[in-house]
């Protein structure tokens, strides 16, 4: 071919043909800048490997995989709990005092709640919100008029009790002599119930011809990144599911398949009567100290505190700056608190990076913490099948007997639901 001439200036720089005038085509510089030539010669510089421009610690998988695990044998499972034995009996309405009468008892009837009428029976010594003592003489058990006639000490009045007044019973009283058993009891169990769900498949395909010729071609490790971020969807959704998703049924786009939805961690607590404290930083550490005696299970024993590190550091600044920190020397601002001592029960703080994954969480737990028993957390799974699969298709139109198409795909499948056991005893506190 024809060589293409150039004036040749020594003062000048190799216009048109060197380096800072000829780029590859589709490039950007070439675009942007006037004078600048593109030539199919030329090829891109571009790194091999891709630069994940997200937050890493999105992908913290910590918390989700060390949770208890559960083999079940049904779509539906159930869990029992046994409540404490003694029970407060509640007023249902306001009830004038009783007046002494001297050498003589007096009696008292007094309105209770249904769910108190379970929990008394004549004989019962029962004591008021003052102090004062009385038995059970009698008691009506009709549901929505029960009541209790109390029997005071000779000699003495009984006071006066208003709705939502609580007297508390301390079992039978006995006499020389007294040989009657009036009552028996059995111990109460609650019934908790929950659905398993299973999500998927996340997925992601390449077509033979395509996967080989970007193998052999592409510049970058495209192919590998497409797998692990199908794989990394699967899990960050399973640990948001576990946190967020609401019992349900529904029905799928194809509108015959069944789908069952799992109650997850925030509405069991809900469902337990756990609310969300609104508190400041400063309020923090009181406000889980009430938490910790409050739920208390045992004398001591171990909780954990669910945050994101933005909210964890800002209640840890907010205890330390009454405190002296430094000694002379010290060269680093250090706000952090990793646990709290309240004596003989400890909290640990757990970081929940996903929370600030607007995406998955938008601002729901962001500025949230969440006080929890961990080993109350369990992920139950379908016993015989995976909690989590992962399958790989390969569909080829030469394999006998043949297929219609040629694509490779990988899919992830989950199979699982959450069990939180005595939810009552946790905590949710929002820092504002």
């Amino acid at each position: 071919m024809a060589l293409q001439e150039a004036t040749f200036n020594s003062a000048l720089q190799n216009a048109p043909m060197n380096t800072y005038d000829m780029r590859s085509v589709g490039s950007t510089y070439a675009t942007q800048y006037a004078g600048v030539n593109t030539t199919l010669l030329l090829a891109p510089d571009i790194r091999p490997d891709l630069v994940l421009s997200f937050p890493k610690q999105f992908t913290d998988m910590a918390f989700f995989m060390s949770l208890k695990k559960r083999a079940v044998r049904s779509l539906e499972y159930n869990w029992f709990e046994m409540p404490w034995i003694h029970v407060p009996i509640g007023v249902r309405t306001n009830t004038p005092a009783v007046s002494l009468s001297a050498g003589a008892v007096v009696q008292q009837t007094i309105p209770i709640t249904n769910t108190a009428i379970r929990y008394i029976r004549p004989g019962d010594k029962v004591i008021y919100p003052d102090g004062t003592n009385g038995v059970v003489a009698s008691m009506v058990t009709t549901s929505g008029s029960g009541s209790i006639t109390v029997n005071s000490w000779i000699g003495q009045g009984l006071p006066a009790v208003t709705t939502a007044d609580t007297l508390r019973n301390v079992g039978p009283l006995k006499a020389d002599g007294f040989s009657t058993i009036y009552s028996t009891t059995k111990p109460e169990v609650i019934l908790y119930t929950n659905i398993l769900e299973n999500s998927g498949a996340y997925s992601t395909r390449w077509d033979f011809m395509q996967r080989k010729e970007w193998e052999m071609q592409g510049t970058t490790d495209y192919i590998k990144y497409d797998l692990e971020q199908c794989y990394l969807r699967a899990m960050t959704t399973w640990q948001a599911r576990l946190m967020l998703s609401t019992y349900g049924k529904t029905t799928l786009p194809d509108g015959v398949s069944q789908a069952t939805s799992t109650s997850g961690l925030l509405e069991q607590q809900a469902n337990a009567g756990v609310i969300i404290q609104t508190v400041s930083a400063a309020q923090a550490a009181d406000a889980i100290r009430e938490i910790v005696f409050d739920t208390a299970l045992a004398s001591g024993g171990t909780k954990v505190l669910l945050g994101t590190r933005r909210v964890l550091n800002l209640i840890g600044q907010a205890q330390k700056a009454d405190k002296v920190r430094y000694t002379p020397g010290d060269s680093t601002w250090d706000m952090d608190i990793y646990q709290y001592n309240y004596h003989g029960h400890t909290v640990i703080e757990v970081p929940m990076d996903q929370w600030e994954d607007v995406g998955l969480y938008g601002d729901q737990l962001r500025n949230d913490l969440l006080v929890l028993n961990k080993e109350d957390i369990i992920v139950n799974f379908f016993e015989g099948l995976p909690m989590m699969s992962r399958k790989h298709t390969l569909l080829n139109s030469n394999a006998e007997p043949g297929n219609l198409f040629n694509y490779d795909q990988v899919w992830y499948e989950g199979l699982f639901g959450l069990e939180l056991n005595r939810a009552w005893a946790t905590g949710r506190l929002r820092i504002q």
